[in-house]
């Protein structure tokens, strides 16, 4: 499960120049992780907040009802079928106070290691704040997303055409509805996480959105000027935003060895390519790489000489185990001496072992844990791309320097 320590959170649902606010949201723990939500309700006299709060209500109860082992992406698509469901029988049921209501729904599932998957039905939307850049995790199902597909209008003018609040796909409109889910993507510390109904993104550009977001205030901050930016560009719309910030840990105080060479800044170099959340502390290191070599038949890596490599960042003291790799039938040993470069280690954890492998290296992995017996272990940490020679990356814990 996530740790809600470890975000910070802003939210609000505004109801604007409407009458009535049919926008709902929520965010609770699940069986599968933490929920965030919002749902944008439509139709009726009282009909889109009755569907929309169908969203918020029924989601934890639906999810906490699946059977042990059920697979996320499987457990979202159930629960909200059954919702689709429920709001299209009450949507036809003759009651013209509810008739032919529906809702949008942008979720975000934040799981183990900050691994977060999108779903989302309608023009409700997430994006992913990083860096200072931000990046709309999700399409809308709406007619004028279907002409800038074809390229017959730009984003900007989709904004402002007359038919944008028509949405192709939405909760409770037909017997079943399909809710489009992302591949997991991994947080990292200082990432926002923005959810909003179409009351912000139908009436705001995305570049004012990153200008907000990009300033040194609280999400909590960050969500009002988001709503009175929204107010400001003509929303007469309900505004429901909700955004969470990954928080930076704070750095370990770790006193450097003064005879150990610096090492290089290669290691950021490399560790930020592959999209791990660190931080930094200055350590020693020896940086060692291990090609290995595969036993016939098995699926390699793509690389130029048919090897997976290991690249191994060992701290401090170099341990026993690193002089047996010369002698071992899998791997044939390498090691880079970095003297006198200026940078620093990146470590995901300095109190544990970690190795972080590419899921389609596994040969790599499974060799390396099976000859390095002090490795048994290891936390591992999947990532979805390396530099393409390097198969494996271990980073090993550097032992804390006290006078």
């Amino acid at each position: 499960m996530t740790q809600p320590t470890r975000w910070s959170v802003g939210a609000a649902s505004e109801q604007g120049r409407r009458e009535e606010n049919q926008d709902r949201m929520t965010r609770f723990t699940s069986p599968f992780g933490e929920l965030v939500v919002v749902a944008d309700g439509m139709g009726g006299a009282r009909g889109g907040a009755t569907a929309a709060a169908a969203v918020v209500g029924r989601l934890p109860e639906l999810l906490a009802a699946m059977p042990p082992g059920t697979a996320p992406e499987s457990a979202l698509q159930s629960a909200v079928q059954s919702i689709n469901a429920e709001v299209f029988r009450a949507g036809h049921s003759g009651d013209a106070s509810v008739a032919k209501m529906g809702t949008t729904i942008v979720l975000a599932l934040i799981g183990e290691q900050d691994e977060v998957t999108i779903a989302h039905i309608g023009d409700s939307r997430a994006y992913l704040f990083r860096q200072g850049q931000l990046q709309q995790l999700t399409k809308d199902h709406s007619a004028v997303q279907r002409l800038v597909d074809l390229g017959a209008i730009t984003p900007e003018q989709a904004r402002v055409h007359p038919e944008s609040s028509v949405i192709t796909r939405a909760i409770g409109q037909q017997p079943e509805v399909e809710l489009e889910v992302s591949q997991p993507i991994r947080l990292l510390p200082g990432d926002g996480l923005l959810l909003c109904s179409d009351g912000l993104s139908g009436y705001t550009s995305a570049d004012a959105i990153a200008n907000v977001l990009g300033q040194p205030i609280e999400p909590a901050a960050a969500v009002k000027a988001l709503g009175q930016l929204a107010l400001q560009g003509g929303s007469d719309d309900n505004i429901t935003i909700q955004y969470l910030v990954r928080r930076v840990p704070a750095p370990m105080a770790v006193r450097p060895s003064k005879k150990a060479p610096i090492f290089a800044a290669a290691a950021m170099a490399l560790l930020g390519a592959i999209g791990v959340g660190v931080w930094l502390r200055p350590v020693p290191v020896t940086t060692v790489e291990l090609p290995i070599v595969y036993p016939s038949g098995e699926t390699t890596p793509s690389v130029a000489d048919g090897k997976g490599v290991v690249l191994v960042q060992v701290s401090g003291e170099k341990p026993k185990w690193l002089a047996r790799l010369a002698k071992l039938g899998c791997v044939e040993y390498q090691e880079r001496k970095r003297e006198e470069v200026d940078g620093k280690l990146a470590a995901l954890d300095p109190t544990q072992i970690h190795i972080v492998y590419l899921a389609g290296a596994k040969p790599a992995k499974d060799c390396v844990l099976k000859q390095i017996k002090e490795l048994a272990g290891a936390k591992l940490h999947e990532v979805k791309a390396l530099p393409k020679n390097v198969s494996v990356v271990i980073l090993l814990p550097a032992p804390r320097v006290t006078q």
